[in-house]
């Protein structure tokens, strides 16, 4: 008996070759990311002098992720996998480029499944979802662990477009609020970049209004 969770989806027998076919090949294709090493372009501002993360998913890391700022970002989904890579792996290269790879895969797969949802047909959806997952613009997202927050996003934004797209077919509470749940899961993911002042003075918006009223005045009497 086909899994009845798969039925949900969408995906049918004829389906089931293309999606394991795409996901295998997308794994595979990305596979050699495995082998590099740290970039020293945000990836040691990010991992290696992140203290934040460096002890694992502890109850004052989880804290700080979502209550500071870190390299003028807000991104707690972001900074919790990385404390899951360390959780997993250790300190180690491979583990945080197998988790951006395990990532790409899961969207490659979700992007297929959403095709196949809107086009019926197997093939068709896996040749749309391949030319998304193995276009040359994904390699920075996928090979460069400081773009984690593309993969991991892309997500959790494919997870909502299901989620609406279930809810579409066959309107329920729950669908509705996992579909809740993965957009504000993927607002995490993304770094919110916080501005350079974290405040402004009051008297300093007082005059900018004040500025703008003037000029809003001298152009109507104009």
């Amino acid at each position: 008996m086909f899994s009845p969770l798969l039925e949900r989806l969408g995906i049918r027998r004829p389906g089931l070759l293309p999606g394991l076919l795409l996901a295998g090949l997308t794994f595979l294709l990305f596979w050699p990311a495995i082998r590099y090493g740290f970039v020293n372009l945000d990836d040691t501002a990010y991992i290696a002098e992140n203290q934040m993360i460096h002890n694992g998913l502890t109850w004052p890391a989880i804290q700080g992720a979502f209550t500071s700022i870190y390299e003028s970002m807000w991104a707690p989904g972001l900074w919790l996998s990385y404390m899951l890579d360390i959780e997993l792996f250790g300190p180690t290269h491979w583990g945080n480029h197998l988790t951006n790879i395990l990532l790409h895969t899961a969207n490659a797969l979700l992007a297929f499944i959403l095709f196949l949802r809107w086009t019926r047909k197997p093939w068709r959806a896996f040749f749309a979802a391949a030319i998304w997952a193995w276009h040359p613009l994904r390699v920075e997202s996928v090979a460069w662990v400081s773009a984690r927050k593309d993969v991991l996003s892309g997500f959790f934004f494919l997870l909502c477009l299901l989620a609406y797209d279930l809810a579409w077919r066959a309107p329920s509470a729950s669908v509705s609020s996992t579909r809740s749940a993965w957009t504000s899961a993927g607002i995490s993911a993304a770094p919110c970049r916080a501005p350079t002042s974290s405040r402004r003075s009051t008297s300093t918006r007082c005059a900018t209004i004040r500025r703008t009223a003037s000029c809003r005045t001298a152009t109507v009497s104009s």
